[in-house]
């Protein structure tokens, strides 16, 4: 997984904190970190075919 403050700095996720905290919300973590994947074995399945298990 990337590092948090590398999502947060660009935009991947949303932060939730202020006054300098680095907040966020365990939820869009999970659901980034399900479409990240997600898109990854999508795409592999495209290019090598749906038998990758």
């Amino acid at each position: 997984m990337s590092s948090i403050s590398y999502l947060i700095n660009y935009g991947r996720i949303p932060k939730a904190g202020s006054n300098g905290a680095m907040l966020l919300n365990k939820q869009d973590l999970i659901q980034y970190d399900h479409s990240y994947y997600g898109e990854r074995e999508v795409s592999w399945k495209d290019a090598l075919g749906e038998d990758l298990y």
